[in-house]
């Protein structure tokens, strides 16, 4: 079963759900806390504070900056970047994490070092509110996460009321979600179940097996653009017992409330 701890929390820019099942206890239960510019106040409106701040600043009202501790480490870089605040702040993580040597304020610099860290199979990240308005953003974070997951990282992604995992082949793990996960969901909505869904994020997607739901999936080829893993059902009221295997591809599951 995955453990409840991650390495690190990627804090982005995105759009918040419309309920918290999954945020505040991520949030607890995760050691790095870096924030893309104004994906700092999700963390500041839960009482934490980001350990690291990264971006061109020009999200972040005054009034939150002025609220951040002498321990955060700010790092700001020009508007004019080849890089988003994303970016910016994975690549932080990554390097913090794995301890290399970088010129922090140097976004070439920094970025080329996250380009050669290459294995992160010991590492696990979430990326908080990483879709939202901006649609040419959203798919750049889902790209940036998935860079992640092909080195081998454990890739979370939430808005709070959502929680997906990006997986690469090859894989297979007994439970894909620790049933830890679910803990504030059951008290939010005692009566409530949530769904599962799994998409491919390339077209190598091959030897996918899904147990644990209604409707299973055994040793399937799943094309980019097919729904077929969409909108399926726990055979409880969580998808806490759901197995998963992957022999090559990428793939995104999610998890979620029914009737969203």
């Amino acid at each position: 079963m995955p453990p409840l701890h991650y390495d690190a929390l990627i804090a982005l820019a995105g759009s918040e759900g419309p309920s918290d099942h999954f945020t505040s206890l991520i949030m607890k239960h995760s050691g790095l806390l870096v924030a893309a510019d104004d994906g700092a106040r999700a963390l500041l409106d839960r009482g934490y504070a980001p350990d690291i701040l990264a971006g061109d600043l020009d999200s972040l009202p005054d009034q939150d900056r002025g609220t951040l501790p002498e321990k955060t480490r700010i790092v700001s870089f020009s508007p004019d970047k080849d890089y988003t605040d994303g970016e910016l702040a994975a690549a932080l993580a990554v390097t913090r994490l794995l301890g290399i040597p970088v010129r922090e304020e140097d976004p070439q610099a920094l970025y080329t070092a996250f380009m050669e860290a290459s294995d992160l199979s010991a590492l696990t990240f979430v990326f908080l509110n990483p879709w939202g308005i901006r649609p040419d953003h959203s798919l750049a974070n889902l790209a940036l996460a998935r860079l992640l997951a092909l080195r081998g990282g454990e890739i979370y992604l939430t808005d709070g009321t959502s929680l997906a995992r990006i997986i690469a082949g090859p894989f297979s793990s007994p439970a894909l979600y620790s049933s830890e996960l679910f803990r504030k969901a059951k008290k939010l909505d005692q009566n409530r179940d949530f769904q599962f869904s799994v998409l491919a994020m390339d077209d190598q997607v091959r030897g996918l097996t899904v147990r644990g739901l209604k409707w299973e999936l055994n040793n399937k080829k799943l094309p980019r653009g097919r729904s077929l893993g969409i909108g399926n059902r726990a055979l409880g009221s969580y998808p806490d017992q759901v197995f998963l295997s992957l022999e090559e591809g990428t793939v995104i599951s999610f998890i979620y409330p029914a009737g969203l």
